[in-house]
């Protein structure tokens, strides 16, 4: 058996940071990405990836203040006549799509976030400080049409949902756009308590 038969999914790595314009959050989702999910995938059945993101300000002695919300979705569906995963990733004004023929990469796009634009940093209090919190989940849709509900009977695959994940907390200057050093420790992954601007558009193959 491997890892994925009984890892529970989990997201780690989760950073935000800082460039000159855009607020930017990054992370890895592990142990999702199943060996029956794979097998349900060249069987024709299209897979969603739905990741959810909030952006806080941290406040002392009352509820961190929610600054933003959005969500990215990632698809991929397999290609039997080209032999390659079609991959696309969807959000507020952002639109990725790769053509690959490498189930490692199908893998690896999947399970990744990568420089997700959230906010403009002149938006945001030089003041003040924030951080970022993400949880992924795949629910099947009962309401896929023949022959994909059949195909889901003969390759079942299980939903999940993580828990949410929290970025360490940084503060951005605006003149400079990079974060800020602080002496908060990386936050822990905590329980559950919408979108971004500017966000690149971005398509190409590999």
């Amino acid at each position: 058996m491997t890892p994925f038969a009984w890892a529970k999914p989990v997201l780690t790595q989760v950073t935000l940071h800082a460039d000159h314009e855009q607020v930017r959050v990054g992370g890895t989702l592990e142990n999702a990405f199943t060996d029956k999910m794979m097998e349900a995938l060249h069987s024709g059945v299209p897979l969603t990836f739905h990741y959810k993101i909030e952006l806080l300000r941290n406040v002392n002695f009352y509820p961190d203040e929610v600054i933003s919300q959005s969500q990215i979705t990632h698809t991929v569906q397999y290609d039997t006549l080209k032999k390659s995963y079609e991959f696309s990733s969807q959000g507020d004004n952002l639109e990725r799509k790769v053509a690959t023929k490498k189930s490692e990469l199908c893998r690896e796009l999947m399970m990744t976030l990568k420089d997700i634009p959230l906010s403009s940093v002149y938006l945001l209090d030089p003041d003040e400080r924030y951080y970022v919190r993400v949880k992924a989940e795949m629910v099947n849709d009962d309401g896929l049409w023949f022959p994909f509900n059949w195909l889901l009977f003969f390759v079942p695959i299980h939903d999940f949902e993580t828990s949410w994940t929290e970025s360490s907390l940084i503060q951005v200057e605006p003149n400079k756009g990079f974060p800020a050093e602080t002496t908060q420790p990386h936050r822990s992954p905590s329980g559950p308590h919408t979108g971004g601007l500017k966000n690149a558009v971005r398509a190409f193959s590999q």
